[in-house]
């Protein structure tokens, strides 16, 4: 009898910290679109909810075991505080990874500030990659690009800041609104 309490109690604990562990794949793909929410403006938050949720995101596919790879399309429009809403024209996506072991994300492209540098040092620490010779595409991230910015220094970095992708602060043009 003690022998299949024991049991029942392994079971049930592994079974409980199996569901503790495992990523919820809404939570990743939520959290990452609010990262691009920098331009949004001010409005009431189930405006902003139902604008960041409604955004379309991609799994880019990767041999990487511990890193997922994002792209979401920039499809938000600029509100104002009064939740009047203008257009925003033009195309951009920005480029994510999700660190499945540290459970953090990497701005990639698109955004004002990068997090190259942390990507490059957790994937060699996690990866076991060296990048010499290397040459990879995950979707449309060009890694070997990436990994030239981040061999950069300071100086060539601020010369080259879109070397891979465009920037979408620099991409999209707002019009329109209630005081146009």
């Amino acid at each position: 009898m003690t022998n299949k309490l024991a049991l029942l109690f392994f079971l049930i604990t592994l079974t409980s910290f199996a569901q503790q562990k495992e990523i919820d794949s809404v939570d990743i793909e939520f959290k990452a679109k609010l990262l691009t929410v920098s331009r949004y403006g001010v409005s009431a938050k189930e405006l902003i909810s139902n604008d960041v949720e409604n955004q379309k995101i991609i799994y880019l596919k990767s041999e990487y075991k511990n890193f997922i790879f994002l792209k979401i399309t920039f499809e938000q429009p600029y509100r104002f505080d009064d939740d009047s809403e203008k257009i925003s024209f033009g195309h951009c996506n920005y480029y994510l990874s999700y660190n499945k072991k540290n459970k953090i994300f990497y701005r990639l492209a698109g955004f004002d500030y990068l997090d190259i540098d942390e990507f490059f040092q957790d994937l060699k620490k996690i990866e076991v990659t060296d990048f010499i010779g290397y040459s990879e595409v995950i979707g449309e991230i060009d890694i070997n690009c990436l990994y030239k910015f981040y061999k950069m220094n300071s100086r060539k970095r601020s010369k080259n800041k879109s070397l891979c992708f465009p920037n979408c602060n620099e991409q999209i043009i707002i019009l329109g609104g209630k005081n146009w």
